[in-house]
């Protein structure tokens, strides 16, 4: 099978509203049935021994968030439609910071499952932003527990290991020159998709608009004649 060349994907400039592609419009609408549920909520969880700088990792943590507008992205209803917002750079997400050293050394894990569990189950809202959020569990000098917690609106498995991946990347030197963000980000992916899924509709409309224009009478065979004028 050979290669299928498709439209490069163009990248928009400036702000202002954008709309939303078809998967994140299905799952703004069930978002807006179960709002309460958390259902579609996606986390990781990271466990890290050794020496930590939370103030590196918070860092590392805002780069992320400024190199993807997805991370930086609210939704709003216009007229009953979605929209999807991308906020500035700056409107990251802040990294909680939870100490449990000061708990019995036997209780401390089961307090962080439960703390993280209460943040994985808490649902977003996503006309307020951010779609995600993130916490480190203090318990003890040398061992941390990371919760981050999305809602699928904005990630999927993948952009959970590329994200685990990145801020391994950042953590070293996350005040030093960060890398470019991607050029294409969802957004303009989602423009795209849309645009393409209204010029199919577009050329399928035409089509049978054409094929339907002059339709044959149908003349199907009756059991009795019809009468001239409906009776009783």
């Amino acid at each position: 099978m050979g290669a299928i060349e498709a439209d490069p994907i163009p990248v928009r400039l400036g702000g202002g509203e954008r709309p939303l592609s078809p998967a994140q419009e299905r799952m703004w609408l069930l978002d807006r049935l179960e709002a309460d549920a958390g259902a579609y909520n996606v986390f990781l969880a990271h466990r890290l021994r050794g020496d930590l700088d939370a103030d590196r990792l918070a860092a590392a943590v805002g780069a992320i968030a400024a190199r993807h507008e997805i991370l930086r992205t609210t939704y709003a209803s216009r007229d009953g439609e979605p929209v999807q917002i991308v906020r500035e750079p700056g409107d990251g997400v802040p990294l909680e910071r939870l100490d449990l050293s000061g708990l019995p050394a036997g209780s401390r894990e089961a307090r962080a499952r439960e703390l993280a569990a209460e943040r994985i189950r808490r649902p977003f809202d996503l006309a307020a932003g951010p779609p995600w959020r993130a916490s480190l569990l203090r318990l003890d000098e040398r061992e941390h527990v990371l919760c981050v917690v999305f809602h699928h609106i904005a990630v999927d498995g993948w952009s959970t290991e590329l994200f685990s991946a990145e801020l391994a990347a950042l953590y070293p030197d996350p005040y030093g020159q960060a890398p470019a963000p991607p050029a294409l980000q969802y957004g303009d992916y989602a423009a795209w998709q849309r645009e393409r899924l209204a010029e199919e509709a577009a050329g399928q409309l035409a089509y049978w608009r054409d094929r339907l224009a002059d339709p044959p009478v149908l003349d199907l065979p009756l059991d009795r004649p019809r009468p001239a004028t409906r009776g009783a």
